[in-house]
């Protein structure tokens, strides 16, 4: 004899169970058209987030491991988000502050349109200054990233 494994109806564009119906009862429910009055309070959600809250996520966890894979998810990071993943990196690798600071200038240079050449340089100083002021080296970058 088959046996009738059920599926979770769609009630109001959600799907909720039948926690504690068993099967013969919620076959009987699901013939008579009444699954609407037995939906339990078990929200199901979906597993796929969307990337970028994925990625913010990961930002707020400060874990450089997760914000690089979650970075790979995205078609483009905007340059606040580069910024605070130099910030991690400076925290977390700080060898490789040297090499993010500049992917991070680069793009600053490439995607402001008014950018100058004053301004890149300021940017530089205040990468060059991170490790001795990292507050106020920090409120340059984020000041010149906002413009």
């Amino acid at each position: 004899m088959k046996s009738y494994r059920p599926r979770l109806p769609v009630v109001t564009g959600q799907l909720y169970c039948f926690c504690t119906l068993d099967a013969s009862v919620e076959w009987a429910i699901r013939r008579a058209g009444h699954l609407d009055r037995y939906a339990c309070e078990h929200v199901f959600v979906s597993i796929k987030a969307g990337s970028y809250r994925n990625f913010r996520n990961a930002l707020n966890t400060g874990n450089l491991m997760l914000v690089r894979a979650a970075a790979t998810e995205l078609p483009a990071i905007n340059l606040d988000d580069a910024l605070t993943i130099c910030v991690l990196v400076s925290e977390q690798r700080p060898e490789q502050l040297e090499r993010a600071a500049l992917r991070w200038l680069g793009r600053y240079a490439l995607e402001r349109k008014d950018a100058t050449i004053a301004s890149v340089r300021e940017a530089a100083d205040a990468f060059a200054r991170f490790d001795a002021e990292p507050e106020a080296s920090l409120a340059t970058l984020e000041r010149l990233a906002r413009r």
